[in-house]
């Protein structure tokens, strides 16, 4: 498929007359199990990166799972063709993002070899940035690594308190 074809998750447009075609990495993909049938699943729902790194969130309900699920296994790309969005109006959003895919009955799924957008579906921002209130105000983030003191423990064989300076 031909770059000039893919739409990226951030251009899709709701009154767009002709269909669109993204390119994307599957970030995650879990299930929520049927009330009533518990050896089956209500819904599916997928984190979606295109290669801009733009993220969205979709979900598949019960009657549309069987068509999509062996396509989706993280981190596999997949062209899809002929999806649409939706408003996501749902209370659990893991995507700070008014939209969500769509997927139907129109919608056409195939695996692809070639990605060439970000390896993890996360961003990185340096501490001084988290520090300075830098990053988008609804950013999800993790902080790993960072010493900003160390105590002495009566239990070690620590001889001095070491502290660490920016």
């Amino acid at each position: 498929m031909e770059a000039q074809n893919v739409t990226m998750l951030h251009e899709i447009d709701v009154l767009r007359s002709t269909p669109s075609t993204i390119k994307v990495k599957v970030l995650k993909v879990w299930s929520v199990k049927d009330n009533n049938k518990p050896n089956e699943d209500f819904l599916m729902e997928i984190v979606f990166m295109d290669e801009s790194g733009t993220r969205m969130q979709s979900t598949f309900f019960k009657q549309d799972i069987f068509r999509f699920k062996r396509y989706l296994n993280e981190n596999v790309t997949l062209t899809i063709f002929n999806l649409s969005l939706g408003s996501n109006v749902s209370n659990y959003k893991v995507i700070d993002c008014p939209n969500k895919l769509v997927l139907n009955s129109s919608t056409h799924v195939n695996p692809c070899n070639q990605f060439d957008g970000p390896t993890f579906g996360f961003k990185f921002y340096s501490f001084k940035s988290v520090i300075d209130k830098e990053i988008p105000l609804k950013a999800t983030i993790d902080i790993i690594g960072h010493v900003v003191h160390v105590f002495k423990d009566n239990n070690s064989n620590m001889r001095d308190v070491k502290k660490v300076q920016d």
